[in-house]
């Protein structure tokens, strides 16, 4: 999936490059000696967001988003894949792609796939921002 999005004066790069942004919630955040050499760098952000669980339908903001960013510029065409990474919700245990796998697509949940402590699904794949 492609996002477009608008540059504003504040945000020019000051660079004529032209960068296509794609999610892809596969991205893992350790780059292979391949992908290294063709170029890609790897960044992690914790960002502001708002969360809702698919089973009990609770809103609930974070000030501790994490988004897993691979970048690369070749030429002059850059390419940014973006990871958002989700959060348990407190009440009923799920994450909300969980209750989508189950709810829709009949999967079973797995054990242990978010820690009780930190509700972040990073986290559990060592990419976690609870120290900064």
């Amino acid at each position: 999936m492609e996002q477009q999005y608008e540059k504003s004066d504040q945000d020019e790069l000051e660079y004529d490059d032209s960068w296509a942004f794609h999610f892809n919630y596969s991205l893992q955040e350790e780059l292979s000696k391949e992908e290294s050499k063709r170029g890609w760098k790897v960044y992690c952000h914790c960002i502001h967001g708002k969360f809702r669980c698919g089973s009990c339908y609770k809103y609930w903001p974070s000030a501790r988003v994490v988004v897993l960013f691979r970048y690369r510029l070749r030429s002059d065409r850059g390419t940014v894949l973006m990871r958002p990474f989700g959060q348990a919700c407190r009440r009923s245990g799920v994450l909300p792609e969980q209750g989508i796998r189950k709810n829709c697509y009949g999967e079973r949940e797995e054990d242990g796939d978010f820690g009780s402590d930190c509700r972040e699904k990073a986290c559990t794949q060592g990419i976690c921002c609870q120290e900064d």
